[in-house]
């Protein structure tokens, strides 16, 4: 699109490399952490405004996966505001997740208790799933047998 002359932005979440610069929290920090799907909503807000404060012009939003529950959830709390910003919402393949009766991962299923791994890595001060101090060693000196098994586990080889 931008080779054919159109305007292309891509915006940023917390929570990756590009968003480390926090006005106030350190990356590393719980605080930083501390977000849920709500707060990916506000930074699709914060992203279409900027784009149409640059632009000057409304924009098309191609969504996938975690982007189309984002918009979503944008549109849910901030449609009024949303319309001003965009022609269309393209959304294509939404993320979903698996329950515990579909999950299979030898090893794992004391992870899957509502808020165990979560808890169990804040014990070690790591708040984000290979996140900035997601560290294998210190995490398998330190946790659980099964939180070190699943930070060793690698699906892809």
């Amino acid at each position: 699109m931008a080779s054919k002359g159109f305007d292309v932005y891509i915006g940023s979440n917390r929570g990756t490399e590009y968003s480390t610069g926090h006005e106030s929290l350190a990356y590393s920090s719980a605080a930083y952490w501390d977000f849920n799907m709500e707060g990916y909503a506000e930074d699709l807000l914060a992203n279409m405004r900027a784009m149409n404060t640059d632009s000057g012009k409304k924009g098309w939003y191609f969504g996938y996966s975690m982007g189309t529950i984002q918009m979503l959830i944008g549109l849910s709390k901030f449609e009024e505001e949303l319309k001003g910003y965009l022609n269309k919402a393209i959304l294509i393949s939404p993320c979903t997740f698996l329950d515990d009766s579909q999950i299979n991962v030898p090893g794992f299923e004391s992870l899957l208790a509502p808020n165990r791994m979560l808890d169990e890595t804040a014990k070690l001060g790591v708040y984000a799933f290979n996140g900035p101090n997601w560290d294998v060693e210190a995490i398998c000196k330190d946790g659980p047998e099964d939180l070190c098994a699943l930070a060793k586990f690698n699906p892809v080889g």
